[in-house]
C-alpha cells in the first residue's frame, strides 16, 4: 500500500492507523505540523483495510437533523466556566451518573491538546472550554472498542471528521455509543500553537489558555475571542483580543487550516453525529436567555440524539427552537470556510520563519491594507 488517500482530503482521523493490526501505519507531521499517515512498507501485508475504513474513501451517510433546541445549564457558576451554554457539560455529567465513560478533548496542557477518557465527575473539568486546534487521537479509538465491548454507555465528542473516523474504525453500530459532533471552522496544527506561545512563555512553563472568555464587565456584556493566560487558580493572568493576537487572527481568517478544512464534507446541515453541538449564534431575544453568558445549540440527528435530550433536559434551562434558527447564522452549518488567497504563500513561509513572522509578512500587514483601502473608498464615494 503506497497511499491511503489524497493528502488534499486526508483529515488525520487515524481510523487507518488504528485500525492496522500490524502496526505498519503511524500518523507524522509535515513540516507545518499538521499529521498525515505513513506506511511502514516493510510491516504492511497490503490487506486494504486501512482504506476501507477511511472517510475520505468511504463516506457516511449524513443525517438530517429532526429537531432542535436552545440549551443553557442552570448553575450560573458552571455556565460561566463554560465556553458556550454548557450542553456538552450536561450530557456528559449524564453519562457518567449512568456509570459510562466520555471520551473528549482535554486543553489542560496546551502544548498537547489530546483526547482523553473520563470516568468521573471531577475529570469532566478538564474537557471544558474551546481548543482552537487539531485534538490528537492517539490509540483512543481502540479504548473506546474495548469499552464499547464491555458494554459501558460510551460519549464521543469530537469534530464531524473525528466522529466520522470513528465510525468507519467500528465498522458496525453500537446501542451503547453516542456520538456528538462539534460545529468546526477547520483547525491548525499543535506546532503553530506551541510556535505561537513561545512568544509568550517558554516551553518549561506551566500554563492554561483560554481562547475566549465572557466578558461580562462591559456596558455591553458579550463573548469574546482571543487569547489568554491562565493562572494555576485558572483566573485569566492577561487576554489579548483577537484583532491583536497571531493565532487567534489566523484562526478566524481561516488561514491557518489543514488544506481538506476548506473542502470539508460535513460543513452542512446535515450531519455525522447522533447529536450537534455549537453556539446558538442569532438566537432571537425572545428566547428568555442571557445570551452574553453563552446559549449551546443542541440538534438531535438520530433517534439517540433524541432519546438523550429527552433524558438531560430537566437539568438545563431549554427551548425547543427551529432547526434553521440554529443553522441561518453559523457558516459552517451551510458551507465550509473560505481559503484566503495567502493560505499557499503563508504555509510556504512558514516552512522556513516563525509562524508569527510568516503571519505578519503573508497576511496581518495585508489584512490591515485592505482595510484601508476599503475604509478610502467608502470616504471618496461617500463626497462623489
Amino acid at each position: 500500500m503506497k497511499s491511503i488517500c489524497s493528502k488534499e482530503k486526508c483529515t488525520g482521523c487515524t481510523a487507518c492507523m488504528n485500525s492496522c493490526s500490524h502496526g505498519a501505519i503511524t500518523m507524522q507531521p509535515d513540516d507545518c505540523g499538521f499529521y498525515y499517515p505513513t506506511i511502514n512498507q516493510e510491516a504492511c501485508i497490503d490487506c486494504g483495510l486501512c482504506t476501507k475504513v477511511c472517510p475520505v474513501n468511504s463516506p457516511l451517510e449524513l443525517a438530517v437533523p429532526s429537531s432542535c433546541y436552545a440549551v443553557a445549564v442552570k448553575e450560573e457558576k458552571e455556565l460561566l466556566s463554560c465556553s458556550s451554554g454548557g450542553a456538552a457539560t450536561a450530557i456528559s455529567k449524564y453519562v457518567i451518573q449512568q456509570g459510562g465513560v466520555v471520551y473528549g478533548c482535554s486543553g489542560t496542557n496546551p502544548r498537547f491538546v489530546h483526547h482523553i477518557r473520563v470516568d468521573n465527575l471531577s475529570g469532566l473539568e478538564g474537557l471544558k472550554g474551546s481548543k482552537y486546534v487539531q485534538s490528537d487521537l492517539g490509540a483512543i479509538f481502540q479504548d473506546i472498542k474495548k469499552d464499547l465491548k464491555d458494554s459501558r454507555l460510551v460519549l464521543f465528542v469530537g469534530t464531524p471528521c473525528q466522529v466520522a473516523g470513528l465510525k468507519n474504525y467500528l465498522r458496525q453500530d453500537y446501542a451503547n455509543l453516542i456520538t456528538a459532533d462539534i460545529v468546526c471552522h477547520g483547525v491548525p496544527s499543535q506546532k503553530m500553537l506551541n510556535d505561537n506561545l513561545r512568544h509568550y512563555v517558554s516551553d518549561d512553563e506551566h500554563i492554561g489558555i483560554a481562547f475566549r472568555r465572557k466578558n461580562l464587565q462591559r456596558k455591553q456584556p458579550k463573548i469574546e475571542f482571543g487569547l489568554g493566560l491562565k493562572r494555576k487558580n485558572g483566573s485569566l493572568s492577561k487576554f489579548k483580543p483577537y484583532n491583536k493576537e497571531y493565532y487567534m487572527f489566523g484562526f478566524l481568517r481561516c488561514l491557518t487550516f489543514r488544506e481538506n478544512c476548506y473542502s470539508c464534507p460535513y460543513a452542512q446541515s446535515n450531519r455525522v453525529g447522533d447529536l450537534t453541538l455549537c453556539d446558538f449564534w442569532g438566537l432571537r431575544e425572545d428566547a428568555g436567555f442571557e445570551i452574553e453568558k453563552g446559549v449551546s445549540a443542541f440538534l438531535a440527528n438520530t433517534t439517540k440524539g433524541d432519546e438523550l435530550f429527552e433524558k438531560v433536559k430537566d437539568s438545563v434551562v431549554w427551548k425547543q427552537r427551529e432547526v434553521k434558527e440554529a443553522t441561518r447564522w453559523n457558516d459552517q452549518l451551510n458551507r465550509p470556510s473560505s481559503k484566503p488567497k495567502s493560505y499557499q504563500r503563508f504555509m510556504q513561509l512558514y516552512t522556513r520563519k516563525s509562524f508569527r513572522k510568516s503571519m505578519a509578512i503573508s497576511y496581518y500587514r495585508d489584512y490591515f491594507y485592505d482595510v484601508y483601502i476599503q475604509y478610502k473608498n467608502r470616504i471618496k464615494s461617500h463626497f462623489h
